[in-house]
């Protein structure tokens, strides 16, 4: 009888480690996904639901647990980041600075607001415009280059502009008497524009 409860002591024993070596790496599955940074979308993470993944290419591991994601490299390297999901943005923040990256599987859900529609003339540089249609396109800059647009559920402006090596500008904007100030998140930069009219053809030249 000694023997038979020393064997079922170490059997019970033996699955106790077994299941602790068997519970899964915690992660959030709201990560799972293709992510691509805002500054250049050929640079991304790709993140599997097993805690798999890749960054640039790259293979290594991930968790995710009370608002901390841990990517751990093939050199055991680990990086630690408080991240947020605004929508389809994923915002990593670290000591210093925060990176953006859009969820390359998700079309955004448009978003417009009313005030900013229409078109918008840089305070320094007349001819360089902003204009935002309500269907989630418009136009920037000098050549009125396509752009695309939408407002995450945080209130940040995004444009996502092909000519600019796929870059998507990551912004906060405020209007206030007729005036948009643009700011970046990524850079230190800072724009102002002022309303000009609902369409470029409501838009009466001088000369006109």
């Amino acid at each position: 009888m000694k023997k038979l409860g020393l064997l079922l002591g170490l059997l019970l024993l033996l699955s106790l480690f077994t299941g602790c070596g068997s519970s899964a790496a915690p992660i959030d599955e709201a990560l799972v996904g293709t992510w691509q940074w805002t500054n250049h979308v050929e640079w991304e993470y790709v993140l599997e639901s097993d805690g798999t993944g890749t960054r640039d290419g790259e293979e290594i591991r991930w968790t995710a647990e009370d608002g901390i994601v841990t990517f751990t490299d093939a050199a055991e390297i680990e990086s630690r980041w408080e991240y947020e999901i605004d929508g389809n943005l994923l915002i990593l923040t670290g000591a210093t600075m925060s990176f953006y990256y859009i969820h390359a599987e998700t079309t955004p859900t448009f978003t417009n607001n009313p005030p900013l529609l229409g078109v918008w003339a840089n305070l320094r540089n007349s001819a360089d415009l902003f204009v935002f249609e309500p269907d989630g396109t418009g136009a920037m800059g000098t050549e009125a280059s396509p752009i695309a647009w939408w407002i995450t559920p945080n209130n940040i402006l995004l444009v996502d502009n092909a000519n600019m090596e796929r870059t998507v500008m990551v912004l906060s904007y405020e209007i206030e008497a007729e005036v948009l100030t643009l700011t970046a998140h990524q850079i230190e930069d800072r724009w102002e524009f002022q309303w000009l009219g609902e369409d470029l053809d409501s838009i009466v030249s001088p000369t006109g």
